[in-house]
């Protein structure tokens, strides 16, 4: 969910089961479908009916990342890297939903490069990017590529381009449609169809 909710930080075998019961459990008109469902139809069926409206749910695990005090938004737009540091609130492990933005930063070279990366790989015309930088490197949090908020594009004075090696800052006129309508362009003009 938006603003990180639904992340949880699972410590001990009981965050574990305390998530469980909240999140995995079947609910008491789900267990009625399912009994009726049994006299119903076949043993297979059935199997699959169950198997589909089972206690399982989609979900994310991913490893922690100890010592963070802040993370970056990056919005990619085409050739456009748009950057925020979101600032980890107090008395909180995540810097999603904390509100406290840093719209005006420079950067670290090794956030923009390893967001030209990811977003290369996912050839996508823009992308929204959550990474952690480290001492270890950087580490993508979770990503999309459709469905983000433009609160990163609108609020940032700069955005940043590749000019050869180096990461060139440019003043941002804050014009979103402009923003979308140069990323679709651009991959249009990278990803030409082909005729059959």
């Amino acid at each position: 969910g938006s603003g990180s909710s639904g992340v949880k930080l699972i410590k001990t075998r009981l965050d574990v089961a305390i998530v469980r019961a909240k999140h995995f459990r079947l609910s008491f008109t789900r267990i009625l479908k399912l009994v009726q469902r049994y006299f119903v139809l076949t043993r297979d069926e059935h199997l699959n009916y169950r198997t589909y409206h089972g206690t399982y749910k989609r979900h994310i695990a991913q490893d922690y990342i100890p010592n963070l005090d802040h993370d970056f938004k990056v919005l990619v737009f085409g050739k456009k890297y748009f950057i925020l540091k979101r600032n980890v609130k107090k008395g909180s492990f995540k810097a999603s939903g904390s509100g406290d933005f840093e719209f005006d930063i420079t950067p670290p070279i090794e956030v923009l490069d390893f967001a030209e990366d990811i977003f290369c790989f996912l050839n996508e015309p823009f992308a929204s990017l959550d990474i952690a930088h480290t001492e270890k490197g950087c580490f993508l949090i979770e990503y999309q590529v459709f469905n983000f908020g433009p609160k990163t594009v609108i609020g940032s004075s700069y955005y940043y381009q590749k000019d050869g090696d180096n990461w060139i800052a440019t003043h941002n006129d804050n014009d979103l449609e402009t923003h979308f309508a140069d990323s679709l362009s651009h991959f249009v003009k990278s990803n030409p169809l082909t005729p059959y």
